[in-house]
This record gives C-alpha cells, sequence and structure tokens, in this order.
C-alpha cells in the first residue's frame, strides 16, 4: 500500500514538473526599447490556450506610456516539438521554452521567445527588418493569474 502511494506520488510530481503549460491568463510588466532606448510598460497581459495538438495566443496587450501594443489571436499547431502555422514550421515548444517567429510585415519579422518558470514568465519579442538589424526589444517578467 506506502508502495502504491510513493509511486503514485512520484508520478504526479514528474508529470506536474516536465512541462509547464502556457495556457491561461499572464500579467506583468516590462520594457520596450528602440537602439538602446524606450519605454517602461506597466502593465503586459497575454493570454494563451494550450491542448496537446494546439498553442493559441488569445490576446495580448502592452501598455508602455508613449506607445502601446495590441496582439493579434495566433494559432499554433503543434507537432511533436515543433509550431506550425499553415503547414510551416515557425517555432518549437520544448519543455518550459516556447520559440516562434511571426511574420509582420513583407520586410519585419517578430521572434518571440517565452521560458516559463513554474507561475512566472520571461517574455521576449524581438523585431528584425529584412536587413537582418533589430528594431525593436519587447522584454517582461508575467505572472500566472489564478
Amino acid at each position: 500500500m506506502l508502495k502504491s502511494i510513493l509511486i503514485g506520488t512520484a508520478l504526479l510530481l514528474a508529470t506536474s514538473v516536465s512541462h509547464a503549460a502556457l495556457g491561461g491568463e499572464w500579467n506583468g510588466w516590462g520594457d520596450w526599447t528602440f537602439q538602446g532606448s524606450g519605454a517602461h510598460c506597466d502593465t503586459m497581459k497575454l493570454q494563451f490556450n494550450e491542448t496537446q495538438s494546439q498553442l493559441q495566443r488569445v490576446s495580448g496587450y502592452f501598455d508602455c506610456g508613449i506607445t502601446a501594443l495590441q496582439l493579434p489571436e495566433q494559432t499554433f499547431q503543434k507537432n511533436g516539438k515543433d509550431l506550425l502555422v499553415d503547414g510551416q514550421v515557425v517555432g518549437s515548444v520544448e519543455a518550459d521554452t516556447y520559440k516562434w517567429t511571426e511574420r509582420y510585415s513583407d520586410t519585419v519579422k517578430v521572434q518571440n521567445l517565452l521560458q516559463v518558470e513554474g507561475h512566472h514568465m520571461t517574455y521576449t519579442e524581438t523585431w528584425i527588418g529584412s536587413d537582418g538589424q533589430t528594431i525593436y526589444v519587447i522584454t517582461g517578467r508575467l505572472f500566472f493569474k489564478e
């Protein structure tokens, strides 16, 4: 009996720490920088749904005083560790790290890196021009809203 309880507890702990799901609402703050200077973002909000086969950014909003950014809904299909849009691999999910690249325009792409540690997320969004130069970097520290 005790052996069964210990094995069950070990399995529960192993499954709960093996992968931190992104699904839910995240709130925090951060910074938006342009060529080394920028603005503090007092409000950063992100909401995701995540299933075995799909990751969906439901919404996102960053209020950085002099500027704000509304993030559109985006859905990724999951195939193993790969994140896909229209059948094309655009990123990956490995353990507690999510990364993908979105196309903002013909001349700008946005690279996203989200690292989840329990109920905390470190967020980095880097806007890159077609010339390879960094345009903006948005960083944040967000907390899971329970």
